[in-house]
């Protein structure tokens, strides 16, 4: 199984579970910004996606996902590939590209799982999937969220998660977070694992953490758009697309990062 601690880069591995203080997202982070517009200009041909869907659901003790096709759907929705995990949840895929960098998200229904949607805010990626593959959560994750923010999930509507780190892969602190056309959505933030707060900025990291986890729910279906500000730094528009009742992540960096 090629799951690393990184956990599909979309939650921490151990780290405080106290709660912040108040002040906490005010505390002045710093961020690496240098890969900041760098966008990749070519792509191997195929791309090989080699990585392991795992339920993060208890982010402490990740198990792999068997017998589940994962699915590359194109920006516009047609697929171009498809893998099934084995007993370990690892997949793997080679998805063409004529030498182009693909922009693309991958897809998964897995039985007893809420329909997952992994998108990142740079073209399909090897090294990424490799270090990170892909996360699938039980139903009770996309609850505890709409429980922290005192609302009714809408079945019509989807549920939208969002990993934002820097240039190195440090999370991104103090982030405000606004989708296109639904500016009364209220937002939580991850402070241990499976632990929310509702706030509107995005909290300073517990110890080992990889990136700043917001998540909401009861986004309509249809394609949007996420920009993120702390300070004088915007980060985005970047695209993405909501479905009804599945459970989107966005992986977030400021450009394609040096190393992964």
């Amino acid at each position: 199984m090629k799951l690393l601690c990184l956990c599909a880069v979309l939650v921490a591995c151990g780290g405080d579970d106290q709660p912040p203080p108040a002040d906490a997202a005010n505390v002045g982070p710093t961020y690496d910004l240098s890969c900041l517009g760098n966008a990749p200009t070519s792509a191997p041909s195929p791309i090989h996606l080699a990585g392991t869907l795992a339920d993060l659901t208890n982010v402490a003790a990740p198990v792999p996902v068997a017998n589940t096709q994962v699915r590359v759907i194109a920006d516009g929705g047609s697929q171009l590939a498809s893998g099934t995990t084995d007993a370990q949840g690892d997949f793997s895929i080679d998805v063409p590209s004529g030498g182009q960098p693909v922009r693309a998200h991958l897809a998964a229904d897995a039985t007893g799982f809420a329909p997952a949607r992994q998108f990142t805010s740079i073209p399909l990626d090897a090294s990424f999937i490799q270090r990170g593959g892909m996360a699938a959560f039980q139903q009770s994750r996309v609850d505890a969220i709409a429980s922290t923010l005192g609302v009714s999930r809408d079945a019509a509507k989807g549920s939208l998660e969002v990993c934002i780190a820097d240039c190195a892969l440090q999370p991104f602190a103090g982030a405000k977070l606004a989708i296109s056309g639904e500016p009364q959505l209220a937002w939580a933030m991850a402070y241990g694992a499976n632990m929310w707060m509702a706030r509107d900025t995005t909290l300073t990291r517990p110890t080992n953490w990889v990136c700043s986890i917001a998540a909401t729910v009861n986004v309509s279906s249809g394609s949007h758009t996420l920009t993120i500000t702390s300070g004088s730094v915007t980060l985005g528009p970047f695209a993405f697309e909501i479905e009804a009742g599945t459970h989107s992540n966005l992986v977030v960096w400021p450009g394609l990062p040096v190393r992964f």
